[in-house]
């Protein structure tokens, strides 16, 4: 069954900023595209996807999106003090944003 393009529209989501862990693929995929599609500003969060993230992410741009990747942090490779103080936090200013964005979350955890 093809997907249909959604027609609805939700005025008070225009110009916010959201989060979605898990982003990458699946429900995470589709929830990036529907905030985009909604004038969202979308921080596409992924891990091991990073092909299919850039793919996403690539295509919400090319839609007049606004998208900004960011890599998780693998709990199979901990990372020293010293490496996680380099590390950029999540934060509104490390996505260019003025204002801290709501989260969704659809990742799933690791399988061991």
């Amino acid at each position: 069954m093809p997907v249909q393009e959604s027609t609805l529209t939700i005025p008070d989501l225009a110009g916010k900023a959201v989060l979605v862990t898990g982003g990458s693929t699946g429900i995470g995929a589709a929830l990036v595209s529907a905030y985009a599609a909604q004038d969202c500003r979308v921080g596409l969060h992924y891990n091991a996807s990073a092909e299919k993230a850039e793919a996403l992410a690539a295509e919400v741009r090319d839609k007049g999106g606004e998208v900004f990747l960011v890599r998780a942090i693998s709990p199979s490779r901990p990372m020293s003090r010293a490496s996680s103080r380099r590390r950029p936090a999540i934060s509104a200013a490390s996505m260019g944003w003025s204002t801290m964005p709501a989260a969704c979350s659809a990742a799933s955890p690791t399988a061991r």
